[in-house]
């Protein structure tokens, strides 16, 4: 019964987000849902709500959810991102390649939510290519999220390989052909009916990169004071709001106006509610014990190895919205199962726990970018079906090839 409600729980939150209840609200309600068919006591949800509110984790996603949402929003009002696309257009031209690279150089920033930053800029150069909403929430998720099995400090593929003993370099060569074709094949099905921009002649290239500079001076700040100095996160945005709130001023504006016509309205405490719903949601279901109990019961299905493996790591990562939540759950289950040659479970594992991650209702990154476009998860869903098919048809070919050749 447990499990079943899981996903009830799943079901009723796109339901309910379908219905345009706050994405936040819906997942506290479905954590109620968890609470009741885990036969949970009201007191245990109550500290597991209670937990979710005062954890240090929440404070600071919620931190950075709001001061990330407040620059995209103080950068489109003062042009910045205007002045990105049209440096980057002279740099790369207006096709698909321009659209690609944005949350790509975001994707770098591997903090939860990270999406919220590049939607805006998606979005003003998707609408030149005449993109619809479901596509530029796709682009935004797919590209940034697809490098990641190998970008060498992504922290799911360290945690891998400090478990299992492989080296990061080894599955980052596996993983890296189910990757390209996943690429290929997103650069088509992404952009279907996008049209086509051409390189704007009167701005030459090295004007183009101061421009492309410039305009993201405010988010090249945030990458070095967290990636470089190792700073705060919540506080190194918080130093590019600044920077981008002092940034495009016109001759006699009043800096300290933008505050009344860009803080205050550029505040979206939706996407906090959002971010509470998810803590409290994971903490529910971490206290209902449903994870392991899926896991015990798994295992007592006697499927092949590679398949349970695959399931479990997919199924854990939809549940969880969180690739090292799922590998965490999964790998220490497994590993002692897979004998002297656990090289080809190991990348099957990695890439299902992915999908599942990147696909999940629950996914951090697709919540605000789905809140940002104001989007439905049916096309997006639709949208990602081919990419997602061939990147794990591909995995499931090289782990084929590495076990019986």
């Amino acid at each position: 019964m447990d499990i079943l409600g899981v996903f009830a729980a799943l079901f009723l939150i796109v339901f309910l987000v379908r219905k345009n209840l706050n994405v936040g609200w819906a997942m506290i309600i479905a954590a109620l849902v968890i609470s009741g068919f885990a036969k949970m006591t009201f007191e245990n949800t109550l500290i597991a709500f209670k937990k979710a509110i005062f954890s240090d984790t929440f404070i600071n996603l919620a931190l950075m959810v709001l001061f990330i949402s407040l620059l995209g929003y103080i950068m489109k009002k003062t042009g910045a991102l205007d002045l990105m696309i049209k440096s980057l257009i002279s740099l790369l031209g207006g096709g698909k390649l321009l659209v690609i690279t944005i949350p790509s150089i975001i994707g770098l920033l591997t903090v939860p939510g990270g999406a919220i930053l590049s939607a805006p800029m998606v979005e003003e150069s998707g609408r030149k290519l005449g993109l619809e909403k479901e596509q530029m929430t796709a682009i935004n998720i797919f590209f940034r999220h697809i490098w990641f099995p190998i970008y060498p400090l992504y922290p799911a593929l360290l945690l891998v390989s400090g478990l299992t003993g492989i080296s990061s370099v080894q599955i980052i060569l596996l993983s890296l052909l189910p990757v390209l074709v996943a690429v290929v094949v997103g650069s088509k099905t992404l952009f279907k009916g996008a049209i086509t921009i051409e390189k704007n002649g009167e701005i030459d290239k090295v004007k183009g990169l101061k421009g492309f500079i410039y305009s993201m001076l405010p988010v090249f700040t945030i990458l070095f004071l967290a990636l470089v100095l190792d700073i705060y996160f919540p506080l190194a945005v918080f130093i590019g709001v600044i920077i981008a709130l002092f940034s495009f001023l016109n001759k006699g504006e009043n800096p300290l106006s933008r505050v009344k016509t860009m803080v205050f309205p550029g505040i979206n405490f939706s996407m906090v509610i959002s971010v509470l719903g998810i803590m409290v949601f994971k903490e529910v279901l971490e206290a209902s014990s449903v994870l392991s109990n899926l896991m015990v019961r798994m295992m007592e299905l006697g499927l092949p190895i590679g398949l349970l493996g695959f399931i479990s790591a997919l199924c854990s990562g939809l549940i969880t919205g969180s690739n090292t939540a799922s590998l965490g759950i999964t790998l220490p289950v497994f590993l002692p199962l897979l004998g002297e040659s656990p090289l080809p479970y190991i990348l099957l594992i990695f890439m299902a726990s992915l999908l599942g991650y990147v696909l999940s209702p629950v996914h951090l990154c697709l919540i605000l970018t789905k809140q940002h476009f104001n989007c439905d998860y049916k096309g997006f869903y639709k949208l990602l079906f081919w990419p997602a098919f061939f990147m794990i048809f591909t995995t499931i070919i090289i782990a084929y090839l590495l076990l019986f050749l």
